[in-house]
C-alpha cells in the first residue's frame, strides 16, 4: 500500500442561486476573518458512527464584520474557504508553528464562518432561496 503525504490542502465550498430569481430570502453572510479571534470559538464534537470530527461555532461580538451579496443570480457564485490546513486555527491545532505577519498576527484565516440570514428589507412574500453548495478538496 503506497502512503502519501499531503502538504497544504483546502476545503473550498461553492454556493450558488439555482433559482430563475435573485436571493433575496436568507441570502448568505460571510463573517471577515480579521474581526474574530480564537478566543470566541466554541468548539463542538460531530459523533459519526465511525468517528468523532469537530466543528465551531462563534460566539457573538459587535466587532464582527458580516458581509452579504444582496440579489445573487444564477450566474454568480461564492467561494467559502471551509478549512485551510495552514491557517492559524489549524497549526495550533496540529501544534505546527503559526506564521505571523509584522504586527504578530497569524497571517492567514483557517475557515470563514457563514450563515443564511433573515434581511428586514426583503419583502415577507419573496420567493423561497434556492441553492446549492459543493465541496471541492485543494491540495498544493
Amino acid at each position: 500500500m503506497a502512503l502519501y503525504v499531503i502538504g497544504h490542502y483546502m476545503f473550498i465550498n461553492v454556493w450558488r442561486n439555482i433559482a430563475d430569481t435573485p436571493v433575496k430570502e436568507c441570502p448568505l453572510a460571510m463573517c471577515d476573518a480579521q474581526s474574530f479571534g480564537s478566543e470566541e470559538l466554541i468548539t463542538f464534537e460531530i459523533k459519526y458512527a465511525d468517528r468523532i470530527g469537530e466543528n465551531y461555532f462563534a460566539t457573538h461580538r459587535e466587532s464582527h464584520r458580516w458581509i452579504y451579496y444582496p440579489d445573487m443570480v444564477k450566474d454568480e457564485a461564492v467561494l467559502l474557504k471551509v478549512w485551510d490546513s495552514k491557517g492559524s486555527i489549524a497549526m495550533n491545532h496540529f501544534q505546527k508553528p503559526l506564521e505571523m505577519d509584522g504586527d504578530g498576527q497569524p497571517t492567514q484565516s483557517t475557515f470563514s464562518f457563514h450563515s443564511a440570514f433573515k434581511d428586514p428589507t426583503v419583502p415577507a412574500d419573496c420567493p423561497a432561496r434556492e441553492s446549492i453548495e459543493v465541496r471541492l478538496i485543494a491540495v498544493f
